[in-house]
C-alpha cells in the first residue's frame, strides 16, 4: 500500500548486493522481499498466499508460518548476495 500511495524510487529499497555489502545497508534485505513491481505482480502474490499460504498456516500454525516466511525472505536475500559477492570476486 505504501509502494501505490507514497510512489517511492524502488532502486532506493530493492536488493542491491553492493550496497549491502560495502555501504551496510542491510534494510534492503527485506525491504526487496516486500516491494512489487506492479498490481499485477501484487495480484498473483495474493492469489499464491491465499492458496498456499493459509493450508501451510493451519497445518503448522500462525506463529510457525510468520517464521516460515521470514526465514526464507532472509535465505533468499542472503542466498543471493553471497551468489553475487562470489561472482564478483572469482
Amino acid at each position: 500500500i505504501f509502494q501505490i500511495i507514497a510512489d517511492p524510487m524502488l532502486h532506493s529499497y530493492t536488493l542491491c548486493p553492493r550496497n549491502v555489502l560495502f555501504l551496510h545497508e542491510f534494510y534492503r534485505i527485506l525491504t526487496s522481499c516486500v516491494f512489487h513491481g506492479g498490481l499485477l505482480h501484487v495480484g498473483f502474490n495474493m492469489m499464491s498466499a491465499a492458496a498456499i499460504g493459509s493450508l501451510l498456516e493451519k497445518r503448522f500454525g500462525t506463529l510457525r508460518h510468520i517464521i516460515t516466511v521470514l526465514w526464507g525472505m532472509l535465505l533468499t536475500s542472503a542466498t543471493y548476495i553471497l551468489v553475487a559477492y562470489l561472482l564478483h570476486v572469482i
